[in-house]
């Protein structure tokens, strides 16, 4: 058996209790014990687990005031904190089964941020081709120019349709300052199955004029088809070529 040499240490006769500095150099073993001095153990085995190291406590420990840890800390079960103000780490801190602050920020082990309240940054990188249900009275501030190529949920039904060459109309158009309300285009009290413009195709100049060039000048030229009349105020001036197969009339 080793021997254990305690020194610098006194007994109280009344209490019972070690008083004063304890230092142990070898092993010691207490059913029971009262210090109320410092106890210094000299032996510096490593802990490797719960059974390993120069003080091994069968039981739990309850520690009223600070601890100080020189090496590593290994918790086979919970870290509970209570009443932990703020948590102050140097190194790297990883949490292998994600973080949970109350009831509002989940950070899963995945990379995934879960938050049920208001998230506020300064800038967001990264792709938004993921972003859902975003309320368009939350957006602020200028959009950068898209493409909307790839629109979807437009309201069909609209007056112009892009065709192979240039833009078609499903309807009449009637160019306005302000409406088209003539009763000889829209019919009497808004009929237009009576109105001029229930049986015409092209185009309705109201409060307005057309406007001509003076000069036509486009460098790959011009061509009127067969089976097509074209109408110019003029005069004109051709700076290119103009090939005719249909009617071209300068008025």
């Amino acid at each position: 058996m080793a021997l254990t040499k305690v020194t610098g240490q006194v007994i109280n006769d009344t209490t019972g209790l070690v008083v004063g500095v304890t230092t142990v150099g070898g092993g010691l073993s207490a059913t029971d014990g009262f210090f109320s001095g410092i106890t210094t153990i000299t032996s510096t085995t490593e802990s490797t687990s719960s059974t390993t190291g120069s003080l091994i406590v069968s039981g739990g420990v309850g520690i009223a005031k600070n601890l100080s840890i020189g090496g590593s800390v290994s918790i086979g079960g919970t870290l509970t904190y209570e009443d932990v103000t703020n948590i102050d780490s140097v190194g790297l801190i990883t949490a292998r089964a994600g973080v949970v602050v109350g009831s509002g920020i989940t950070l899963s082990k995945d990379g995934d941020i879960f938050a049920t309240g208001v998230t506020t940054s300064t800038t967001f990188s990264g792709s938004g081709a993921n972003l859902t249900n975003l309320p368009a009275g939350q957006l602020t501030g200028a959009l950068p120019a898209i493409s909307g190529a790839n629109l979807t949920g437009l309201a069909a039904g609209g007056a112009f349709v892009k065709g192979v060459v240039g833009v078609t109309t499903l309807t009449p158009v009637g160019i306005e300052t302000s409406t088209v309300t003539r009763k000889d285009l829209i019919g009497p009290a808004g009929n237009t199955s009576t109105g001029a413009g229930s049986s015409f195709h092209g185009a309705y100049m109201g409060d307005g004029f057309l406007s001509f060039n003076t000069e036509f000048s486009n460098p790959t030229g011009y061509y009127i088809s067969t089976f097509t009349n074209a109408l110019v105020a003029g005069p004109m001036k051709l700076g290119t070529t103009l090939s005719i197969d249909g009617t071209f009339t300068i008025v």
